[in-house]
């Protein structure tokens, strides 16, 4: 999931984010992206999610940003037209949630 519009323009405006984009691709994953202007993160996501859910957590915590995860399923029962992708049976939205009230400036 490349945003080329505004993702790479708010990188340095969110500690942490590059480091979430770089998520090495784990099993289950299928792309994370920043959700609109932030201060969200969302990742799609067939399994594993809590697993996943935390590594990009911990991209936000290594620059002093608490996150929250929360899984949330995805709707594979919307407008159908056809036979059904057994890919969103199990797809699942991660939502992280950024707090940036708790950064902290670094110190080198």
């Amino acid at each position: 999931m490349q945003d080329r519009l505004h993702q790479a323009h708010r990188q340095s405006m969110v500690p942490g984010l590059a480091d979430a984009l770089a998520t090495p691709r784990l099993p289950g994953l299928l792309g994370v992206a920043l959700s609109g202007a932030g201060p969200s993160v969302i990742a799609l996501a067939r399994d594993r999610h809590r697993e996943i859910g935390a590594r990009i957590s911990e991209s936000f915590a290594a620059h002093g940003v608490r996150a929250t995860v929360r899984v949330l399923e995805a709707d594979t029962g919307g407008r159908i037209l056809g036979k059904s992708n057994p890919l969103c049976d199990s797809l699942c939205l991660l939502s992280v949630i950024l707090s940036f009230s708790s950064v902290s400036p670094k110190r080198d």
